[in-house]
């Protein structure tokens, strides 16, 4: 009679041991996971409010043109002509798909680009005329690249129906004109955010998050996946010419709330990840279709979330911008959803200021990392671009007035 007893004891400690066994094996499955989301938070709590440290390497900066722009999200340099062409929009506070703020209505107001001539002084700042533009009472711009051999701009355009392409060509930037040639909506391109120009119309695009979890379908699972760190954002490649273009393409790989892309050289293209707060390097070749594909080669962790990137064209240097404390941002995008234009005349509303600090650096192989700016001179950074023949730089502010322009 005590043999049941006894089996039924070794039985429980053999499920007992099977259960503490498989726990083992979960734990060290998600142990670089846990380490990742541990190293991205410290970074994130070192510089919470009142523990930020401030870093200044500029020679001089200025936040300029504060009543004409705001809410500037990228900038590109068309370095020949010194002009700075900048992506901003006033409707942003009301209407962000990036963010989830959803809050239209007939007085939301569009963005626009803007042409910084940084090669003056004081610099210039001008509106770039978009002619024969269908969408431009539905113009929300986020990502911007540009093409100075066929001198035509892309813009991601997060429109309330669907986020789309719009192409503009020719681009005249001496007389401030920009001709809309096509607007593309692709299957690949649901929640596109920066783009990258390889020539001839094809393009490198990035997915911020993943189709079934972006924030126009919930914010709620957005969010989760933002601050997991599931690579649901995805980097795409586009050929604008091909005659099937709205159906062809590729997916090239896969990264975290995949930002901003660059392309370092011929063979090396950079993705900026605002979820692993990092770098991710990929070497690029060209296919026997005309294509291209994308192969992991490295990864470079950052102290902030990552946003847009920019390659210095004089020295070859990688220009980040990003978060230092991201929290901050989505509390200012939260209370940005009930500020309207005249929360902005004069004195700018409590509930509608932006105090989410700022941050800017560069990166070679040879130097690493280098912060250029850390601090609160610009609200919430996206963008750093540097003309390194006439050592001036600009710095985007997502939800601040104005932009900030630098001197090295």
């Amino acid at each position: 009679m005590l043999g049941v007893p006894i089996l039924n004891a070794i039985s429980y400690t053999n499920r007992e041991n099977a259960l503490y066994h498989d726990s083992l094996g979960v734990l060290a499955g998600l142990s670089p996971w846990l380490y990742d989301r541990y190293q991205i938070f410290s970074h994130m709590m070192a510089n919470r409010p009142g523990k930020l440290i401030e870093i200044n390497a500029f020679k001089s900066h200025d936040v300029l043109f504060q009543d004409a722009i705001r809410n500037c999200e990228d900038v590109v340099l068309a370095e020949k002509g010194g002009i700075a062409i900048l992506s901003c929009d006033a409707g942003r506070d009301n209407w962000n798909t990036v963010m989830g703020t959803f809050k239209s209505s007939p007085t939301l107001p569009n963005g626009a680009i803007h042409l910084l001539t940084y090669s003056t002084d004081p610099p210039s700042l001008r509106p770039l005329t978009l002619l024969d533009f269908p969408n431009a009472q539905d113009f929300h711009p986020l990502g911007l690249s540009w093409d100075p051999i066929s001198s035509t701009l892309y813009v991601v355009n997060h429109a309330h129906n669907a986020s789309v392409l719009e192409i503009f060509s020719p681009v005249d930037l001496a007389a401030g004109t920009a001709t809309h040639s096509r607007t593309l909506k692709h299957p690949l391109l649901h929640a596109p955010n920066a783009i990258l120009d390889l020539g001839a119309g094809r393009l490198i695009v990035s997915n911020d998050h993943s189709k079934w979890l972006m924030a126009r379908r919930s914010k709620l699972l957005a969010q989760m996946e933002t601050w997991s760190g599931i690579p649901g954002g995805s980097v795409v490649y586009i050929d604008t010419k091909d005659p099937r273009a709205e159906e062809k393409g590729k997916v090239l790989a896969w990264v975290p709330f995949a930002n901003g892309v660059e392309r370092l050289n011929k063979t090396t293209v950079v993705v900026g990840s605002s979820s692993m707060s990092g770098l991710y390097f990929y070497n690029i070749t060209e296919e026997a279709d005309g294509t291209v594909d994308l192969t992991p080669s490295g990864f470079v962790r950052t102290p902030v979330a990552v946003d847009n990137l920019s390659l210095e064209e004089k020295t070859g240097k990688l220009l980040v911008a990003g978060h230092p404390f991201a929290p901050a941002l989505v509390d200012v995008a939260i209370r940005r959803g009930s500020c309207n234009s005249s929360d902005f005349d004069g004195e700018v509303s409590e509930k509608c200021k932006c105090n989410a600090p700022s941050w800017a650096a560069e990166w070679s192989e040879e130097g690493g990392l280098r912060v250029l700016y850390q601090g609160y001179a610009i609200c919430g950074s996206t963008t750093a671009v540097r003309d390194g023949e006439r050592r001036i730089g600009v710095v985007t502010g997502l939800y601040d007035r104005g932009i900030m322009v630098f001197k090295q």
